[in-house]
C-alpha cells in the first residue's frame, strides 16, 4: 500500500505570546519519504552516531565567535541570519526563512516586533542563550528530556533531525526568550534564502514561539521566592497571585516544558485552589457581581483582571469611579500590600467574561487609590 506524507499548518496568535508552527505527519519510522523530510541524514548520524533509532537531545555550546561553525557550517550560518535580521528588523529577509508552508505573511512578522517592541521597547538585542540537536526516528511529536531532565522538548511532526534554539532577547529592562525549531529541507529553486555549506539544502524555522522571562526586572525564581514569603505572612491571595505570576514567566509555550513550572503549580494549589481563590475575592467585593478574575502581569507589579456585569453601558467616568472604589476596598485587606494594582473591565449582557469586551479596560496602580474616596451612587455602581 502506498503510504503518503501528510503537511498541515497550524497558525495561532495567545495573548502573551505569538507562534507559529509547520506539523508534517508520518505513518512510521520506516518512512519512504526519509531522504526528502531529513536531506541532512549525514548530520544526524554524525551526531547520533550508534543510537539512530532512539529518540535523544543533544545540548551545544555556541558562542559568538565560533557559532555552531565547528559542527555544520550551513546551520550556523541560518542561525547567524536569523539572529540578524531579528536585531535589524529586518522584515523581508526574515520572512524567507520560515517554512513556506507557513505562509508567514510581512504583516505577522511586523506584529511579532510590534508584541517584542510593547514588553522590551527599542533598541533590543537577540543572541543565542542555548541550543539542541533533536533525534526524532518515530516521526512523532512525543517529548524528548534534556539538559538532565530539566527540559522537555517536543519535536515537529515527520522531521528526524531538527534544532531547537532558545534565543534570549534583552530589551531595555526586561529579558524574554524567543523559541525557534529549524529543519533542514531541500531547497527549491522558487524558495528563497538557501544558505550556504551543502548543496541545495536550507534550514527553515518550523516552530516560533515568544515568551517573557522577567516582569519588573525579576524571573520566575523571584516571583516564587515572593510568593513562598507571602504564604510565610499568612497572605494567601497574594501568594496564589505571585505563584500565578511564576507560571506565566516559566511557560515556554508548546515545544518547550521547563519541569520546574510542575512544581510551582504543585506550591500554588498547596496555598489554595484558583476556585477557593475566586470566591475569597468575590467575597471581599460583594457589593459587585463578578464573572472573571485572573492574575495579571502590571505595570506596577503584581495586579487583578476583574470583569464585572453590568445592566447597561457606562461612561468612562463612571468606570473610572468604580473601579477606583473598587481598588480602594481591596485596599484594605492586608494581602492587598503585595499588590501593585487592578484592570477592570465591564461585561455587557451576551459577552464572554473570559474575554476583553467591547467597551474596553482600565489599568489603575495603587497610587490612584489613594486621597478621599468619592462617592458613587448605586445607580452608578455595577
Amino acid at each position: 500500500m502506498k503510504k503518503t506524507v501528510v503537511c498541515r499548518m497550524v497558525f495561532a496568535l495567545c495573548l502573551s505570546t505569538l507562534f507559529f508552527q509547520y506539523v508534517g505527519f508520518a505513518e512510521e519510522s520506516k518512512n519512504p519519504f526519509l531522504k526528502e523530510n531529513s536531506p541532512r541524514e549525514e548530520l544526524r548520524e554524525k551526531t547520533f552516531r550508534g543510537a539512530l533509532d532512539q529518540p535523544a537531545c543533544l545540548t551545544f555550546e555556541y558562542n559568538r565567535v565560533d557559532g555552531f561553525k565547528r559542527q555544520d557550517e550551513s546551520l550556523d550560518e541560518a542561525i547567524k541570519e536569523v539572529i540578524k535580521h531579528f536585531n535589524a528588523r529586518n522584515v523581508s529577509e526574515l520572512q524567507t526563512y520560515f517554512h513556506p508552508r507557513l505562509k508567514v505573511t510581512k504583516t505577522a512578522i511586523r506584529d511579532i516586533f510590534s508584541s517584542i517592541d510593547r514588553v522590551y521597547k527599542i533598541p533590543f538585542e537577540v543572541s543565542v542563550f542555548r541550543l539542541w540537536l533533536v533525534n526524532n526516528p518515530t516521526f512523532t511529536a512525543d517529548g524528548v528530556l534534556c539538559d538532565e531532565g530539566l527540559i522537555r522538548l517536543f519535536p515537529l511532526y515527520g522531521h528526524p533531525l531538527q534544532t531547537h534554539i532558545w534565543l534570549q532577547l534583552m530589551g531595555q529592562k526586561e529579558l524574554g526568550r524567543i523559541f525557534l525549531t529549524l529543519v533542514p529541507l531541500t531547497a527549491e529553486k522558487n524558495i528563497p534564502g538557501a544558505v550556504k555549506g551543502v548543496q541545495g539544502v536550507e534550514w527553515k524555522i518550523g516552530a516560533f514561539h515568544i515568551q517573557q522571562w522577567t516582569h519588573r526586572e525579576k524571573d520566575y525564581m523571584a516571583w516564587t521566592e515572593e510568593a513562598l514569603q507571602a504564604e510565610k505572612k499568612g497572605l494567601k491571595e497574594a501568594a496564589f497571585i505571585k505563584y500565578d505570576l511564576a507560571t506565566k514567566l516559566s511557560d515556554g509555550g508548546p515545544y518547550l516544558q521547563m519541569i520546574v513550572r510542575d512544581e510551582i503549580l504543585k506550591a500554588q494549589k498547596g496555598v489554595m485552589e484558583k476556585s477557593a481563590w475566586e470566591t475569597e475575592i468575590k467575597k471581599q467585593l460583594k457589593d459587585w457581581t463578578i464573572l472573571y478574575l485572573a492574575s495579571i502581569l502590571a505595570r506596577d507589579g503584581a495586579g487583578i483582571v476583574i470583569r464585572i456585569e453590568v445592566p447597561k453601558e457606562l461612561s468612562s467616568k463612571e468606570l473610572h469611579e468604580n473601579c477606583r472604589t473598587i481598588g480602594r476596598e481591596l485596599d484594605k485587606k492586608p494581602w492587598f500590600e503585595e499588590m501593585g494594582g487592578i484592570k477592570c473591565s465591564i461585561v455587557v449582557k451576551g459577552e464572554d467574561p473570559t474575554k476583553e469586551g467591547v467597551l474596553g479596560s482600565i489599568y489603575m496602580g495603587k497610587d490612584e487609590f489613594s486621597g478621599k474616596q468619592k462617592k458613587v451612587s448605586p445607580l452608578k455602581k455595577f
